[in-house]
């Protein structure tokens, strides 16, 4: 079992043991901030991928096997978007695709900063690419099926909004 830890650490549990196994991946050296987010590619089975958000902010996709991350870039046309809260993020059940949710937390931001962003993987090369940005409709926080095919938004207040 995978843990993402408050001190910036990932590490890999055997839960029959209750040993830690393997090499731990610390975040928090380079970024000084927790886990917040931590999901695997559940769709690729010969190894193991996750995308990671540390602090709420920044998020990366990890290689076990060559033991290192990138950072998602959001692309030259969401620069806006980079340094804001990741409300919530979802891996496609194939492991080509994922999403970030970014709200824009205060009125001001709201309009500009908010955005649902999809994006790319391509686990050979180990390349993340933007696909595209929505940004039409206000949430809070977004809930998706494991294929990314049916969204369901939550805005400020809590209520739903579908889309």
């Amino acid at each position: 079992m995978w843990l993402g830890l408050d001190n910036g650490k990932m590490i890999c549990i055997n839960l029959k043991t209750g040993e830690e196994v393997g090499t731990c991946v610390n975040f928090s050296e380079e970024f000084g901030k927790p886990i917040t987010y931590l999901e695997r590619f559940s769709g690729i089975l010969d190894q193991n991928f996750f995308l990671v958000v540390v602090g709420e902010t920044e998020a990366f996709v990890y290689s076990q096997k060559i033991n290192n991350y990138k950072p998602v870039i959001y692309g030259a046309d969401a620069k806006d978007y980079e340094g804001q809260r990741i409300s919530s993020a979802k891996v496609a059940f194939n492991g080509k695709f994922f999403a970030l949710g970014i709200p824009g937390d205060n009125r001001e931001q709201a309009k500009q900063c908010r955005a649902l962003g999809f994006f790319s993987f391509d686990r050979e090369s180990f390349i993340i690419k933007p696909i595209k940005w929505l940004n039409k409709y206000p949430f809070k926080t977004f809930y998706m099926d494991d294929h990314l095919t049916s969204i369901m938004m939550l805005d400020a207040a809590s209520k739903t909004l579908d889309y």
